[in-house]
């Protein structure tokens, strides 16, 4: 998993429940983000590096619509990690981030009086809200257990709906604590690009186990068709997968 585990000196956490999960992987003390490329040797070994740190800005902002002509449907974002240890060919995020490595953020509390504090400031609205925008929600969350933290602080929040989004089939660690108002949903494409551009990720078949897993609970499921590929035999290739 992580060979390099770089904490920014800022953090002041316990983080022993992170690092003894990865035994084999060396910790280092950095004092800015700037030295974080001192320790990339390949870039493409990047995401073997866990950068530890805290968020200094929001956790939860606005879904950042792309276009003026969209209508929003005015969904929020947490974003409790950068950067994905998946690798699929398309992925923007390798080239919008500027950090490389995998960021994850210690200061969690903040996240959830962030998450009440919205819930509270629009008590008659059904909030729509969801990890998943700059990573894969649960490709890593078994080792920090964020969803875990967010799922349990929904069932005080009647009027959020909370949604996890993936290419993985790593559910197993929530399925206890699922509840009504958690949704989890899944990026599909046809087997061809799944095999060939979702580098990684969990095949179309594991997927859809996952997905069973979850309907035996009473949270819900979701299907994203993003991105949709143009392809050879893309039109068969789509009735298939639907």
């Amino acid at each position: 998993m992580f060979k390099k585990i770089l904490v920014n000196k800022k953090v002041k956490d316990n983080i022993n429940h992170i690092t003894s999960k990865f035994p084999e992987a060396d910790i280092f003390s950095i004092d800015q983000e700037d030295d974080i490329y001192d320790h990339i040797e390949n870039p493409r070994e990047a995401k073997k590096i866990l950068h530890l740190s805290y968020l200094p800005g929001k956790f939860i902002k606005s879904c950042p619509g792309t276009d003026k002509s969209y209508r929003c449907c005015q969904y929020y974002i947490i974003n409790e990690m950068t950067n994905c240890p998946l690798d699929c060919s398309y992925c923007i995020l390798q080239f919008y981030l500027e950090l490389p490595v995998i960021t994850y953020y210690l200061n969690i509390d903040q996240m959830l009086k962030e998450l009440k504090d919205l819930a509270n400031q629009y008590p008659c609205r059904i909030i729509r809200v969801g990890t998943g925008e700059l990573t894969d929600s649960l490709a890593l969350d078994k080792y920090f257990g964020t969803n875990s933290n967010i799922i349990r602080e929904v069932e005080s929040l009647p009027n959020v709906i909370f949604e996890v989004k993936t290419k993985t089939d790593k559910v197993d660690h929530l399925l206890s604590i699922a509840g009504e108002r958690a949704v989890f949903s899944w990026s599909v494409n046809p087997k061809e690009i799944i095999s060939g551009e979702e580098h990684l990720t969990a095949s179309l078949h594991v997927r859809l186990k996952a997905m069973e897993k979850v309907l035996q609970t009473s949270a819900k499921i979701g299907f994203h068709f993003d991105p949709i590929v143009f392809f050879d035999n893309w039109k068969n290739g789509y009735q298939q997968l639907i």
